[in-house]
């Protein structure tokens, strides 16, 4: 059962503030956006339900057909093009970006897209819906230290493409008018040759090392540069990241970011797979043997965690390629839920996380098929994992590098290495079902 069809049986069509419902407080960066006043946050399962309502374009979403997703590639092969600062660039361009260089700026995409007739303005959120970014607490608990994580191993490379999906539509947004297609700037992290350095490195070549695969969701009214800290820990541990920018949930673009478009988030994680798997299997090139097609991982925060957990439990979002998913301060779906495939899942959640409460959480844990891991920051925020600098932060940091190593690269040292860091009193505690590395 699709996850319109199964919210509709549900009877989830009408007044949703028994589960949606939020309120959210303070004032500070971009993050988050005002909500005072607004009608209850619905996040992408809303968006779900506005599916099977009445459409300008179409009928209900249809199953994805992988055979005939056309995912284009926006790198120039052999040689990536430099791209003005505020220009998003055409397909079969690329644009490197330092340490230095902002958020993506899609100036010149055109990001059009049919509202269904719900006028959604409130959005769903990468945390609060307030201006405020939430600042990790400071109890006694985040000083525990617990085991040094593992040192980095390669330098980190950054790029920028254009990924081209034309199968679906992009809402309204502001001032721009709905189109059919969907297209998202795509920020990567990468390993390149060079010793381990902590700034990343705008204009190397990726190595060809036929690194496993993240795609990265990100939450509400934020880009990908959000997140630096975690994905650059990835790509300096082995892997190649990409982090779409959703074109209606994410920061930068023209118009208020908006929650009723999250249900089309899954199709764009699955069209930068194709992208990254394609410019990888090409015999020449930047991208060529980059990427290992067979260890493809996805992860999430916040409302990209959903995006994250529904490609997991609803087949119609899934996608056969992905081997492993991190989901980080995600939250339960509205019964009835699908038994979802046993892809192993590892579950974060901070104790301290006032946006999206812990026991949300661990619901979304018990949605999730074994294999599975529950990971618990005791002092952690709706934020600590991805941003904060504690410790502890760092810990939950590597022990997300861990359990993919686990699964993606079968080390049985990185398994033990998870249960080592994840098993501190007073910083992290780890829940293990079914075998994370089997045999």
């Amino acid at each position: 059962m699709s996850r319109a069809l199964g919210l509709a049986h549900a009877g989830y069509g009408g007044d949703l503030k028994d589960w949606r419902s939020r309120t959210r407080s303070g004032a500070g960066t971009p993050r988050q956006s005002p909500r005072s006043g607004s009608p209850p946050r619905h996040r992408h399962r809303l968006g779900a339900i506005a599916e099977s309502g009445p459409r300008v374009f179409g009928e209900r979403r249809r199953p994805r057909d992988r055979s005939s997703r056309r995912a284009q590639d926006a790198c120039s092969d052999p040689a990536p093009v430099e791209l003005p600062r505020r220009a998003a660039g055409e397909d079969g361009q690329v644009r490197r970006r330092g340490p230095a260089a902002g958020p993506p700026r899609p100036g010149g995409i055109v990001l059009l897209a049919v509202l269904a007739v719900l006028a959604l303005t409130g959005g769903a959120g990468c945390g609060a819906k307030t201006a405020a970014r939430e600042k990790p607490p400071t109890p006694a608990a985040a000083a525990a230290t617990g085991p040094a994580p593992a040192a980095s191993s390669y330098r980190v490379g950054t790029a920028d493409i254009l990924v081209t999906e034309p199968v679906g539509i992009t809402p309204r947004r502001g001032t721009v008018p709905a189109h059919e297609g969907r297209r998202l700037p795509t920020s990567l992290w990468f390993p390149v040759a060079g010793p381990p350095a902590t700034a990343d490195t705008p204009a190397a070549r990726p190595l060809a090392g036929s690194f496993p695969l993240v795609v990265f969701a990100h939450g509400f009214a934020v880009t990908p540069q959000y997140y630096e800290p975690l994905l650059h820990e990835l790509a300096a541990h082995g892997y190649v990241v990409a982090a779409p920018l959703f074109p209606i949930s994410g920061a930068g673009p023209a118009g208020a970011p908006r929650g009723d478009d999250m249900f089309r988030q899954p199709g764009d994680i699955t069209a930068v797979i194709t992208t990254l798997t394609r410019l990888a299997g090409r015999p020449a090139g930047t991208w060529s043997g980059a990427v290992d097609p067979a260890r493809v991982a996805i992860a999430g925060h916040s409302d990209g965690a959903e995006s994250v957990a529904a490609m997991v439990l609803y087949p119609g979002d899934g996608d056969r390629r992905v081997a492993a998913a991190v989901v980080l301060s995600g939250r339960a779906f509205p019964p009835p839920v699908p038994t979802g495939a046993p892809i192993p899942t590892l579950v974060e959640h901070g104790l301290a996380d006032t946006t999206d409460p812990a026991p949300r959480g661990h619901a979304l844990f018990e949605q999730l098929s074994e294999p599975k891991a529950y990971l618990t920051e005791v002092a952690g925020s709706h934020t600590s994992a991805a941003d904060g600098s504690a410790p502890a932060d760092r810990q939950v940091r590597a022990c997300i590098v861990a359990f993919l190593d686990t699964v993606l690269k079968r080390r049985r040292a990185a398994l033990a290495g998870l249960n080592r860091l994840a098993s501190t009193p007073g910083s992290t505690a780890l829940q293990v079902t079914g075998r994370l590395l089997p045999g």
